[in-house]
């Protein structure tokens, strides 16, 4: 066990907290001292000193382990050019006021809309999806994953792969098909996809991949795009 450096023990709060407890340990036992035995005094006392001990250091780890975090926050605000001047709990707040925004779900209207296109396909026009996520985003991850349950939930076939091989500065929902697919030679299947997603207002474009074999299709979620959402 690694003790706190000397500065700690004496800080304000480790201090006071030790002498108060300290303090009413010794007075507590003088007051019984004539009720018991003076060896069990002694044992008393000794735990009460133990006990004190452990609160000073439980105490002095406590301002050590602020102190480090004000100084990370403070090296991280000096990064962002935000002034340290203030409270740890006010940098904190802050710093994640100036982080960029990783979320990115589908909209309420989104969803219903999602749900009931994907009721209205025939079942016989029905396929497999197979959707690819960012290894690198968890943006990219939670929406997908999002997407992913709305398919399962109306009663489509639907597989998630976190993909190491899509670029990691692929932005937006695109549909993947084959190198040198046209409009004419793509799969029914991208054409269903592409009117499933249109129809519940998710914007996409379509880009071939050179994994794919003819007739494949595939969902691809990007990054987050910067326009979104697109209703």
């Amino acid at each position: 066990m690694e003790l706190p450096p000397l500065q700690y023990w004496f800080s304000g709060s480790a201090l006071f907290l030790a002498t108060s407890f300290a303090f009413g340990v010794v007075v507590g036992f003088v007051g019984i001292k004539d009720m018991i035995s003076l060896k069990l005094f002694y044992i008393l006392l000794t735990i009460g000193l133990l006990l004190t001990v452990a609160a000073w250091y439980s105490a002095a780890s406590d301002a050590q382990d602020s102190a480090d975090t004000k100084a990370k926050l403070t090296e991280i605000a000096n990064a962002i050019h935000i002034s340290p001047d203030s409270s740890a709990a006010s940098l904190a707040a802050e710093i994640l006021k100036r982080l960029p925004d990783t979320e990115w779900h589908l909209t309420a209207d989104q969803k219903t809309r999602l749900g009931a296109v994907l009721d209205s396909v025939p079942v016989a026009d029905r396929f497999t999806v197979e959707m690819h996520v960012l290894a690198s985003d968890g943006a990219s991850r939670v929406f997908g994953d999002e997407i992913l349950t709305l398919f399962k939930q109306h009663h489509w076939e639907a597989n998630g792969t976190i993909d190491f091989d899509l670029r990691p500065n692929l932005k937006g929902v695109w549909v993947g098909v084959a190198n040198g697919t046209t409009k004419e030679t793509a799969p029914k299947s991208a054409g269903v996809l592409s009117y499933v997603l249109a129809k519940s207002g998710i914007k996409y474009a379509s880009i071939e991949n050179a994994l794919l074999r003819d007739g494949q299709v595939e969902l691809d979620i990007g990054l987050k795009p910067d326009d979104w959402p697109v209703n």
